[in-house]
C-alpha cells in the first residue's frame, strides 16, 4: 500500500520537518491501516469472530440478548471491523483456548460489523448508548435490564492490540461484573438529549472519514493530508466525548441543568467547518 512508503520516507527524515503531532497522526494511521501487510503471525481466529456484514445488525444483537436471558448468560455485543488491527486482534485473542472456556461458559457473544465506520446506532442506542466510540467497541450487558455493565473501562478495549492476553482472561471473567449491583439508570432529559446529539455529530464525523478510508484500503487514496488532519481531530473528539458522557452520568442527575450540559459541549471540529 502507498502509505507503507511514505510513512517509511517521513519516518527517515528529520522530525524538525513535521510537528509532533502530524507525526504521531501519520505514525498512527499507518500502523493501524497497514498492519494485514506486517507478519501477524496469522492468528488463528474462529469464523464467528471475523467482522462481515449481517442483513439486520440489530436484529443479531437483540437475538444474542435474548439467548443470553434465557441461558443464564451475560450478552457482549462487539463491534468492530475487519480493517482495524485492534478489532483482528481482540478476534484472535477470543479464538484462543482460555479464552473460549471463559466465554463459552459465560456470555452469548455477537460481532457486528461497522465496515468503513456505517451508522450503528440502531445498536448501541438499544443499550442507552449513543455511538460507537472506536473499533473495537466491546459492550457487555445485562440480558434482564439491558444495560451496559462496563462502561467506566469500555476505553479498554479501544486500543485491544496492546491489552496482555493475561488481562484479557482477568478481564473477562465475570465474577467482578456479576457481583456489581445492576441497576436500571435513569438520566435527565438534558443528558439523554446531548448523547443524542453528539452522537449525530460523532456519525457525521464518521460519514466524512468513510471514504477516505475506504480508499485507503483499495490503494486509491491519492491526498493524505485531509485524512491525517480529519482522523487525528475526529479520534481527540470521540476520545473526549466517551469521556464527557461518562462525567455527566455520574452527575447527581437532579442537579443537571442546561448550563451544565453546555460545558460539556466541544467546538465545531474540522468536519464540521469544512
Amino acid at each position: 500500500m502507498q502509505i507503507i512508503e511514505q510513512f517509511r520516507m517521513l519516518a527517515k527524515q528529520s522530525l524538525s520537518m513535521l510537528s509532533l503531532s502530524a507525526f504521531l497522526a501519520l505514525f498512527f494511521v499507518a500502523a493501524l491501516l497497514t498492519a494485514n501487510a506486517q507478519d501477524e503471525s496469522e492468528q488463528f481466529t474462529f469464523e464467528r469472530y471475523i467482522f462481515k456484514p449481517k442483513s439486520s445488525p440489530l436484529k443479531a444483537a437483540q437475538q444474542t440478548v435474548l439467548g443470553a436471558k434465557q441461558q443464564n448468560k451475560l450478552a457482549m455485543i462487539v463491534l468492530g471491523a475487519q480493517w482495524c488491527h485492534d478489532s483482528r486482534d481482540l478476534s484472535a485473542n477470543f479464538s484462543k483456548p482460555e479464552m473460549q472456556d471463559i466465554l463459552n461458559k459465560n456470555y452469548e457473544v455477537s460481532f457486528i460489523d461497522v465496515g468503513f465506520l456505517q451508522d450503528r446506532r440502531d445498536v448501541t442506542e438499544a443499550f442507552a448508548y449513543p455511538n460507537y466510540f472506536a473499533t473495537p467497541t466491546v459492550l457487555i450487558i445485562d440480558p434482564n435490564t439491558q444495560q451496559v455493565l462496563n462502561a467506566q473501562d469500555l476505553s479498554t478495549w479501544f486500543n485491544a492490540s496492546s491489552v496482555s492476553y493475561e488481562d484479557y482472561l482477568s478481564y473477562f471473567e465475570t465474577s467482578a461484573l456479576s457481583e456489581a449491583p445492576i441497576t436500571m439508570q435513569i438520566f435527565h432529559p438534558l443528558v439523554r438529549a446531548f448523547e443524542k446529539q453528539q452522537g449525530q455529530r460523532l456519525q457525521d464525523a464518521y460519514a466524512v472519514l468513510s471514504p477516505f478510508l475506504e480508499a485507503e484500503a483499495d490503494g486509491t487514496l491519492n491526498d493524505t493530508k485531509p485524512f491525517y488532519q480529519y482522523w487525528t481531530d475526529i479520534r481527540n473528539f470521540r476520545k473526549r466525548l466517551n469521556e464527557d458522557m461518562l462525567a455527566l452520568r455520574s452527575i447527581q442527575q437532579a442537579s443537571v441543568n442546561q448550563l451544565t450540559i453546555d460545558q460539556f459541549v466541544q467546538p465545531a471540529g474540522s468536519w464540521e467547518l469544512d
